[in-house]
């Protein structure tokens, strides 16, 4: 049945956004993570690029669909970050020489963070 499809795809899609919500809280200590003003990461100019973007689907008569997939677009970067980090941590620890792995994007993780809350203005998803 469609709607028993529909709910579950839900309720996945939900278990995904806390999941991700978890491992910010995490590593930027509940938000508290503030940026040296250093280096720009891969993650920061997707999230602002997709704010921008949930921004116009907002103000084009709630355009929920493509808003939704702002807010997808957000997790799948912070997502792959956390990937990344976890292979390359894997890595490193599996060679026998020493191996550099490079640190989470702090400062992109806590653009994310900030995205979600914004976007959590419209969809109140998190309680």
């Amino acid at each position: 049945c469609f709607r028993v499809a529909a709910g579950g795809a839900a309720r996945g899609a939900l278990k995904r956004i806390d999941a991700l919500r978890t491992k910010l809280d995490g590593v930027l200590e509940d938000g508290g993570f503030v940026s040296d003003g250093g280096e720009i990461g891969v993650i920061a100019p997707v999230v602002t690029e997709q704010l921008e973007k949930f921004d116009r689907a907002i103000a084009d008569d709630l355009a929920m669909p493509r808003a939704a997939a702002c807010l997808f677009a957000v997790l799948k970067a912070a997502e792959g970050e956390f990937k990344r980090f976890a292979k390359e941590t894997k890595a490193a620890e599996k060679a026998d020489s020493a191996v550099t792995v490079e640190p989470l994007d702090l400062a992109g993780l806590a653009t994310v963070n900030h995205a979600l809350l914004k976007m959590d203005k419209v969809f109140g998803l998190f309680y």
